[in-house]
């Protein structure tokens, strides 16, 4: 008795639906801050040459120039990568 060949079975690639789903759900997220604190909230976001933006302001003035936010004051919070390294924090609690 012959057996079959195995064929081996990938799982396709979901990156992109699991992008534009995690984009919908940050600007949703956005949203309600913007409805609920009364706060005004630009988000943009770049993959592979492909811009996704939310604004809540219809606002010309807003987002607020690069050039303009470094001699506001109080000075902006900024956040990059390394501000959410887990490694740095589990560091730090030790």
């Amino acid at each position: 008795m012959a057996s079959k060949p195995e064929t081996i079975v990938t799982k396709r690639d979901r990156t992109k639906e699991n992008f534009s789903r995690a984009v919908w759900r940050l600007m949703k997220r956005c949203d309600q801050m913007h409805s609920r604190y009364g706060t005004d909230v630009y988000v943009l976001f770049k993959r592979k040459y492909q811009h996704y933006e939310y604004n809540s302001s219809q606002s010309t003035s807003f987002p607020t120039p690069l050039a303009e936010l470094e001699i506001t004051y109080p000075v902006p919070t900024r956040r990059t990568p390394a501000n959410f390294d887990n490694s740095r924090l589990s560091e730090s609690r030790e």
